[in-house]
């Protein structure tokens, strides 16, 4: 059997991993693999460096090559953009609605208008917005973070023939960034030929409703990184398979040190590490940790910053946050930009004391930051009463402490950077995040996925369950 894993978000530093990961444990299961993807995220070559002995199984179909052929068959049998205007009218207001017509009349031309606007003033726009709490900017900028499956359906149709489209199962990376729109779902539940699931790493079943696209006939069910998600949704959807799955991580280091990792180590000086990396969101306590950079003894503790800063999240503190980070005190260094190689990124990991995860106001699973600790035998700091917190408070990982409260964080993080690697159970946890332990995640969750078709029955109570 052939896996198609669709990543819809390669070239994201080292959200990359996953894409990496997956492949590996599905070739080692005994599967052939397909990559779909806009770029292949080093698969290749980290299948080359690992020795996968089953790596001649695995091909890599970019984005790029699979719109080729689609745009080919277009050009053969013709498309609605050679209709005339008011047929194309008709037909988005039969498959969108009003909404569809606003959208090409109204949105998509502002949208034009604020790409063209120089970057300073589409900034402040976008920080005016969000201090008035308008919903206009939601209008201007798209939700880009969903992604439709459209798209996805008619790459893979392309790649499949009658014939392996009956021995093939499509494994989404990242349920997470796709769209829950009629049409979206609608591409999953007509146009698809192949089965279907993939992982959702922050399932909002748990909070509020299932996602759209489980109503889809092709979905099969999903994979968690949360025990409790996939026991609410199995029982609110019996006739699909969910199951949980190990947060495994990437353990590579470079050859040679990268010019980050140098840097910190020279303007450390010998003091205590403290990092922060990865998306720099509000989410992830960013201010908080400004904070605390303040108060700490600037003899003991150095802090760093480290990713892809989504500056206009921050609202009324976006121009704080860029006062520190275009003058930063002596304790803190600052580093904007996805460290793209997952190597890198691992010697940045690997050369602190402490991994700052004091999120606020989020309560989900780790997305591998926990794993990454105890790969690198580092202690990583978490809010208390969050599902983080209990993974590391049970696995004995690292501690917790209160989310917005500087004092107290900082004096759990002293507490910390004196304590014994000894104290920590590293090792434990590793073992129950591993590849190994994926693949027997895997394992019964594929014979679940691919040998459970779903009833017209099932799809009705899911549809009113959701």
């Amino acid at each position: 059997m052939d896996v198609i894993l669709v990543n819809p978000i390669s070239e994201r530093g080292h959200l990359d991993a996953y894409a990496r990961l997956y492949s590996q444990a599905f070739l080692e299961l005994g599967y052939s693999v397909t990559l779909l993807a806009g770029q292949d995220g080093g698969t290749n070559q980290y299948l080359y460096r690992k020795n996968v002995a089953e790596r001649a199984h695995f091909r890599f179909v970019s984005f790029a090559e699979a719109d080729g052929v689609v745009m080919q068959q277009v050009s053969m049998t013709g498309d609605r953009r050679a209709l005339p205007i008011y047929r194309r009218a008709l037909l988005v207001w039969r498959e969108e609605g009003l909404s569809g017509i606003l959208q090409r009349l109204v949105v998509v031309p502002l949208r034009v208008v604020f790409e063209l606007l120089p970057r300073p003033v589409q900034a402040e726009l976008q920080l005016r917005c969000v201090a008035k709490k308008t919903a206009i900017i939601r209008w201007l900028t798209g939700n880009r973070s969903k992604i439709s499956f459209q798209t996805h359906v008619s790459r893979l149709n392309v790649l499949l023939s009658p014939s392996q489209a009956h021995d093939s199962f499509v494994f989404f990376l990242y349920l997470d960034y796709m769209s829950e729109s009629r049409l979206s779902v609608r591409a999953l539940d007509v146009e698809c030929k192949v089965p279907w699931a993939g992982i959702l790493f922050h399932p909002g079943g748990l909070i509020s409703a299932f996602e759209k696209f489980f109503t889809a006939s092709t979905a099969r069910g999903a994979a968690f990184l949360v025990p409790r998600a996939a026991k609410r949704y199995a029982g609110f959807l019996p006739h699909l398979a969910f199951h949980c799955v190990p947060d495994v991580a990437d353990d590579e280091l470079p050859e040679e040190t990268p010019l980050l990792v140098r840097q910190v180590r020279e303007r450390a000086e010998g003091r205590n590490v403290v990092l922060l990396a990865g998306s720099l969101a509000p989410h992830k306590g960013v201010m908080t940790f400004i904070d605390i950079v303040h108060i700490a003894d600037p003899s003991r503790f150095f802090f760093v910053l480290a990713g892809e800063v989504h500056w206009q999240q921050f609202g009324a503190h976006m121009r704080r946050l860029k006062a520190v980070w275009d003058d930063p005190p002596s304790n803190l260094y600052c580093h904007e930009g996805y460290i793209s190689d997952e190597r890198d990124y691992n010697a940045l990991l690997e050369c602190c004391d402490v991994i700052y995860s004091v999120y606020e106001d989020f309560d989900s699973s780790s997305s591998n930051s926990l794993t990454k600790a105890a790969i690198f035998r580092k202690p990583v700091l978490v809010s208390a009463g969050t599902l983080m917190g209990e993974w590391v408070v049970e696995s004995r990982i690292g501690d917790v402490a209160p989310g917005q409260n500087s004092a107290a964080i900082l004096s759990v993080l002293e507490r910390l950077a004196e304590s014994s690697k000894d104290n920590f159970n590293f090792d434990a946890f590793l073992s129950r995040h591993s590849l190994d332990a994926l693949k027997d995640s895997l394992r019964p969750a594929l014979s679940d996925w691919c040998g459970r078709p779903a009833t017209a029955e099932g799809c009705r109570q899911q549809e009113l369950a959701l």
